[in-house]
């Protein structure tokens, strides 16, 4: 792969978008992970002074204030998604699944071919805004998944199971089954 010509030195994040073109990005950064998942086609992404293949089925993930630039292979182009995660969610998400030591999450792999945790984050991204709840559980259960993986094979401990909480959150639902509620005001909630 070519060296690109440097742009803009922050590009901005494009959370839940989905791409699928003949591209070229140039040179840059964001101040948040940005997780991708290809879903048919090919590219390569450049991180980590070093090339990686992105396939369909690969993740890949881009630390922030890394340096990073892609392109697709062939000419189909490629199709992928990225969401931004904010580093600072992430470390707590890190500290709540038992790994108080963690400020922020550590990947010794940018691009990974893991077919189950990239359909994770395509149904989040593939299920309709309307359906927040679902989709907001979809999204937690990829982000936990990809966390599971940054923990260089430690096994996380079981979450601890609270009956009020479970309760309480039944009860808020049953109360507002008329609109779609949110995870995070069903988390603020129970």
């Amino acid at each position: 792969m070519q060296p690109i010509p440097s742009a803009s030195p922050r590009a901005p994040a494009h959370p839940g978008a989905t791409r699928a073109a003949v591209e070229c990005t140039t040179r840059h950064t964001h101040d948040d992970f940005q997780v991708a998942w290809a879903g048919s086609g090919a590219g390569q992404v450049f991180c980590r002074g070093r090339s990686h293949d992105a396939a369909a089925g690969t993740l890949v993930v881009i630390p922030p204030g890394e340096m990073h630039y892609g392109h697709s292979v062939g000419a189909s182009g490629w199709e992928y998604q990225v969401v931004g995660l904010d580093p600072a969610l992430l470390g707590t998400s890190v500290a709540e699944l038992g790994d108080r030591s963690a400020r922020v999450p550590d990947f010794d792999w940018v691009a990974r071919t893991d077919p189950e945790l990239a359909g994770r984050f395509a149904r989040w991204a593939r299920t309709p805004a309307a359906e927040a709840l679902e989709r907001d559980t979809f999204l937690a259960q990829a982000v936990a998944a990809l966390l599971a993986r940054s923990t260089a094979g430690r096994r996380l401990p079981p979450l601890r199971r609270d009956g009020r909480a479970v309760a309480r959150a039944l009860e808020y639902l049953e109360a507002h089954f008329a609109r779609a509620v949110p995870l995070d005001e069903l988390a603020r909630e129970s």
